[in-house]
């Protein structure tokens, strides 16, 4: 195993957190790179439920074209230290994502609990697969959370819902989209125009990310003039391949 410090199993983080003396645990499930947006989120969730944070993102397969999991732990662990000191850890859960959407969420809320974990933060389209064939995105945007909050007693788990959280240009700072001043300028970037930003080398804002995560992920997706390429040659003996090469 790589990361052997994070994997830990649900009988071995419920004593880690009881060793703590952590009673209220809220859990952030997540399969992305996390930025301010998602810090601020979470700081929220936690100071909400009056109990601490376990980042707890799934390293099992993914959706095609997320940001691999090396790159992502590494991303994380830089972000720790932006969270008060004692408030938030890190594990990793071996887990492959099924894009299931509401019923996911519900999935994802037992095995949170199985950890030690009392509180579950369901954001926007939790474990959706984004838009079908049509453009249209397959679930409701908070499907998840209507039905988790239909079954919140029998899971035993509090759910803590969140809508997007959007940048407020003028007061630098993020708050929930439901939360937005009338008349005010937001600022968002998507992960497509985070991965353009990567490819070619451009600035990516502070107001968006920290330094230490952007660093991270630049030394893994170097902007192309910086990639390598391979060439093939092919051909019979003697043809050239050698002195070509």
């Amino acid at each position: 195993y790589d990361f052997p410090s994070l994997r830990k199993t649900p009988a071995e983080l419920r004593a880690d957190l009881e060793k703590a003396g952590w009673q209220k645990v809220v859990a952030f499930q997540t399969r992305n790179p996390m930025h301010r947006a998602h810090q601020e989120l979470t700081m929220r969730a936690a100071q909400q439920a009056g109990a601490n944070l376990l980042v707890h993102p799934s390293v099992g397969m993914t959706k095609p074209g997320d940001v691999e999991y090396y790159v992502r732990v590494r991303c994380y662990q830089a972000l720790l230290s932006k969270y008060p000191a004692g408030k938030a850890r890190l594990a990793l859960l071996p887990l492959a994502m099924r894009m299931g959407g509401p019923r996911e969420a519900m999935w994802h809320a037992i095995i949170r609990r199985n950890h030690g974990c009392s509180h579950l933060i369901v954001g926007r389209d939790h474990a959706g697969p984004g838009k079908d064939e049509n453009g249209k995105p397959f679930y409701g945007p908070y499907d998840a959370q209507e039905l988790f909050r239909r079954h919140e007693e029998e899971l035993g788990m509090t759910m803590v819902p969140f809508q997007m959280m959007v940048y407020l240009e003028d007061e630098d700072r993020y708050v929930p989209e439901d939360e937005v001043p009338a008349g005010k300028k937001t600022l968002n970037i998507s992960g497509t125009e985070l991965r353009s930003r990567l490819s070619d080398g451009n600035d990516i804002p502070a107001w968006f990310t920290f330094p230490a995560v952007v660093d991270e992920l630049r030394r893994s997706y170097p902007p192309r003039i910086r990639q390598g390429v391979t060439i093939f040659f092919t051909g019979l003996s003697g043809s050239g391949k050698s002195t070509i090469a």
